[in-house]
C-alpha cells in the first residue's frame, strides 16, 4: 500500500517501528488504522499518533493531547491509498474520530497535508477544510550570506552531492524564499524544529 500510494520512508514499517522505540517528541499512543475492501485486502491505511503540539499550532490547551496523523516532523501527510478519494478521506476519519473518542482525546486530524495535494483535495471534499500553519524548509543565511555561502561552508565531496540535489530540486521546481527571524517567535519551537531537520 505505501509502494502504491508513492508514500515516502515516514510510511515505511522500519521507520514506524523506530519511531515507536526513540521518539523525537513524547507520543502516547500509536494505532495504524486500515481500510480494507470486501475481499479483505487493505486499501487505505492511516498511522495516528496521541500526541501534543509542541509548535503551539492547534490551540490545545497544556497536557491536552490530539490523535494525529504522522508526526509533527514528518513532511508529506497523505491518505495512504492508491488513490486519495473523498470516500477513503471519509472512511478513515471516522476511523480517527473513533480511536480519538475511545481514547478520551476530543480532537482528530491529518497534520503535514500538502496544499493542493490529492490528499488535501480529497480530506476537504470529506468536509475537513485544510489550514496553514506553517511554511517548512527554511535555512538562515545570516552567518553565510547566501546561498553561496553556505555552499563554500561544505567539503568538497559533500557540496558536490548537495548541488546534484540542488540541481534536482531546481529542475523540479523548488523554490527558495528567505525569511527572517520575527521577535515574537518563540525560541523553543525553532529549537524543536532545529533537532528534527
Amino acid at each position: 500500500m505505501v509502494a502504491a500510494a508513492s508514500a515516502n520512508v515516514n510510511y515505511s514499517i522500519e521507520f514506524m517501528r523506530a519511531y515507536e522505540r526513540y521518539p523525537i517528541q513524547a507520543v502516547h499512543g500509536c494505532h495504524y488504522i486500515e481500510l480494507l475492501d470486501d475481499t479483505g485486502t487493505v486499501v487505505a491505511f492511516a498511522p495516528c499518533f496521541v500526541q501534543g503540539d509542541p509548535l503551539g499550532a492547534l490551540g490545545l490547551r497544556g497536557g491536552e493531547h490530539a490523535l494525529l496523523s504522522q508526526v509533527w516532523h514528518c513532511s508529506d501527510t497523505r491518505l495512504v491509498a492508491a488513490e486519495a478519494t473523498p470516500e477513503i478521506a471519509v472512511e478513515l476519519l471516522e476511523a480517527m474520530r473513533d480511536v480519538a473518542r475511545s481514547a478520551g482525546l476530543s480532537r482528530t486530524g491529518f497534520i503535514n497535508v500538502a496544499v493542493d495535494s490529492p490528499s488535501a483535495t480529497a480530506l476537504e471534499s470529506a468536509g475537513v477544510p485544510g489550514v496553514h500553519l506553517d511554511t517548512r524548509y527554511w535555512l538562515d543565511l545570516a552567518k553565510y550570506g547566501s546561498e553561496e555561502g553556505v555552499l563554500d561552508s561544505i567539503k568538497s565531496a559533500d557540496r558536490r552531492e548537495f548541488l546534484r540535489h540542488w540541481r534536482r530540486a531546481t529542475e523540479a521546481g523548488v523554490k527558495i524564499v528567505t525569511r527572517s527571524a520575527q521577535p515574537d517567535e518563540d525560541v523553543a519551537k525553532i529549537g524543536l524544529l532545529e533537532v528534527t531537520m
